[in-house]
């Protein structure tokens, strides 16, 4: 009876043994890759402003399928072959902070067919514009005159317009905008135009270009009481983007204006503060 008993287990072992290694046996798949590198910008300068951007992400799909979402750039290995429809759309950092990426939600799709091969790289070139649905309720690039923001009876200073030549620190065409604070001048604040918005849940943004070796903040007015959406920190060797997301701000309808202001850091004897390409959109 010992006998028969270890002869069973041993055939019991041996069978489990075989069953692994043919586990083991198995090919594995072989992903193809999908590369990109960037995502480009289209517009209308003249309806719908400045083509520069700061998209940082793709939200990739296959087949409709989402893939995931990825930092650009970005080489990714799909279980896919042959061809099939790819969607790409743009991710941003929502208020400018790294843990809310979102897709942003006034850029179209890119979509095109790809030819996908086991081991090799595909690259993709995306590119998106807005979509036709988007109203864009001001733009500002400092390039007219004048431009559209009134100074606040908080600021003991105003916004200047620069031009290039002579002042390099113009981003892009002639002109923007530039705000300089010291130890006679320690607040700047500007606002908006007045726009009626409905409390209807549809997206509304600004979008920004900024310098800056102080830091600021944009925010909105209401029944004339200002309220901060973000804080923006010191940017000085280079030019930004920021999207600010307005959408969950208006609550009420009625007449809101948008405001950014600066007050002088007390470490810094000097400070400047260059803004350009201002976009308030919305559905």
């Amino acid at each position: 009876m010992r006998i028969n008993l270890l002869a069973f287990l041993l055939l019991i072992f041996s069978a489990a043994w075989l069953g692994s290694c043919s586990l083991f046996d198995k090919d594995e798949p072989i992903p193809a890759y999908i590369h990109i590198d960037s995502i480009s910008l289209n517009t209308d300068f003249q309806a719908q402003g400045t083509a520069k951007h700061k998209i940082t992400d793709a939200w990739v799909y296959i087949d409709d399928q989402l893939i995931g979402a990825f930092e650009l750039p970005v080489t990714l290995p799909v279980l896919f072959e042959g061809t099939h429809e790819i969607k790409v759309r743009a991710g941003v950092k929502m208020n400018g902070i790294a843990a809310t990426r979102v897709i942003y939600p006034f850029y179209n799709f890119y979509i095109s067919n790809i030819n996908l091969v086991a081991a090799q790289v595909t690259t993709v070139q995306p590119n998106v514009g807005y979509f036709s649905g988007t109203i864009f309720e001001e733009l500002e690039a400092f390039e007219s005159a004048g431009h559209i923001f009134i100074d606040t009876s908080a600021t003991d200073t105003t916004l200047q317009i620069i031009q290039n030549p002579p002042d390099t620190n113009v981003f892009e065409g002639f002109k923007s905008g530039a705000s300089f604070l010291d130890s006679t001048h320690l607040v700047f604040q500007m606002r908006s135009p007045v726009y009626p918005l409905q409390a209807d849940g549809q997206a509304k943004f600004i979008e920004l270009h900024y310098k800056t070796n102080n830091a600021f903040t944009v925010g909105y007015i209401f029944d004339n009481i200002n309220y901060t959406v973000v804080g923006v920190n010191a940017s000085p060797g280079k030019w930004n983007k920021i999207y600010i997301n307005l959408t969950d701000q208006v609550l009420t309808s009625g007449n809101y204006q948008i405001y950014i202001a600066a007050i002088k850091t007390p470490d810094l004897q000097n400070t400047f503060l260059y803004l350009d390409n201002f976009k308030f959109i919305r559905y």
